[in-house]
């Protein structure tokens, strides 16, 4: 590559980092603005369902940040279908 190439190469390569920066920062600034949001509704359930907790994982031995539920019904459901819903946090 000839000089001009090289330096056009790399200015290439900052708008390119610049543009996702700014973009990160951008989705950043959502995020926050809607759990101010959600935080002003009173933080209501993303995920809403009736369940029965099976394990734990705060209370064992070695303690986890999950759980075991299984998912009895879901709310407004007729229950002639099984959910499908998979939550981990």
């Amino acid at each position: 590559m000839t000089d001009l190439a090289n330096r056009l190469s790399g200015r290439h390569d900052l708008a390119a980092k610049t543009a996702r920066v700014l973009q990160t920062r951008a989705k950043l600034a959502q995020e926050r603005v809607n759990f101010v949001e959600r935080e002003r509704q009173g933080l209501p359930p993303v995920l809403h369902f009736n369940y029965e907790m099976m394990l734990d994982g705060r209370t064992r031995q070695r303690a986890v940040n999950y759980a075991l539920v299984r998912i009895r019904t879901v709310l407004g459901s007729t229950g002639s279908r099984r959910p499908r819903v998979v939550a981990a946090n």
